[in-house]
């Protein structure tokens, strides 16, 4: 028996239709914040470091930091590098290297799916299940791709950061695609940590704010002790099992979700 693209298509749009919806019974029914309740509480240190780094990852979203719509003010000499989408000429998000003497920190902060930029879709939408490895596991292969470019770009620069700032912290960081980045980006760091100098253990960390899945679940539970991510209660994205591409593909009827769809 065979099927026209067509049918195939309407298949897995419904497949995914169903999926979200017993989803949204179980997350509704069943309310999200259930999840967490036996977790104990966050530490005041915690919080005081989640409101620090996220306020340097929506100042990523500023077009000038000395003038915020959306952070908190951040002085500009905190400011290493900022790059944008004409730097980065479609192979990662835009970025900013902070450095934080009153936290002894230096900090990359990337920012989050830009909906207008087809750039970002080409990063998100580039991968298949299984298809990139990472040491004993798999990981997105868009994303791990674009942590692998800031990687190469930038290593030279946080090693200088590193080496005039001895015993400050490296801090990765992002939002929504951008913390996937951030998260494969702590992956690559702390498997080879000579590639910025020496960094001390327990030096590097990760804040991912509202984070795709973008490792399996091997690699996830190896690295859980250098990346903490943040989910507000029942958003959808980070809880999903359901790969990337196979969400966005569906909602925006584009390559990624369609030859998704053929591959079922």
């Amino acid at each position: 028996m065979s099927f026209t693209s067509m049918e195939v298509a309407i298949f897995g749009a419904s497949a995914c239709a169903a999926v979200c919806a017993q989803y949204a019974f179980i997350r509704c029914g069943l309310h999200g914040s259930f999840t967490s309740a036996s977790w104990p509480e966050a530490t005041l240190p915690d919080v005081q470091e989640l409101t620090r780094v996220s306020n340097l990852v929506l100042s990523v979203y500023e077009r000038d930091v000395t003038e915020p719509r959306f952070s908190d003010p951040v002085p500009p000499a905190c400011v290493v590098k900022s790059v944008s989408y004409d730097d980065t000429r479609g192979q990662c998000p835009p970025y900013t290297i902070f450095l934080d003497l009153d936290a002894r920190d230096i900090c990359v902060a990337i920012r989050g799916l830009h909906l207008t930029h087809e750039a970002d879709y080409a990063v998100l939408l580039n991968n298949r299940t299984g298809q990139q490895r990472l040491e004993d596991g798999f990981a997105h292969k868009g994303l791990l791709q674009a942590a692998w470019w800031l990687l190469e770009r930038e290593a030279d620069t946080l090693k200088e950061l590193l080496q005039s700032n001895p015993g400050f912290s490296l801090t990765t960081s992002g939002h929504s695609l951008g913390s996937g980045i951030a998260a494969l980006l702590t992956l690559l760091l702390a498997s080879s940590l000579d590639r910025v100098g020496d960094l001390p253990p327990g030096k590097l960390h990760c804040l991912a704010f509202a984070p795709p899945r973008v490792v399996s679940l091997n690699l996830a539970v190896k690295y859980s002790d250098f990346i903490t991510s943040v989910v507000l209660q029942d958003d959808f994205l980070p809880r999903t099992a359901l790969p990337l591409q196979l969400i966005f593909g569906a909602a925006l009827c584009c390559e990624g979700g369609s030859s998704q769809g053929r591959e079922v």
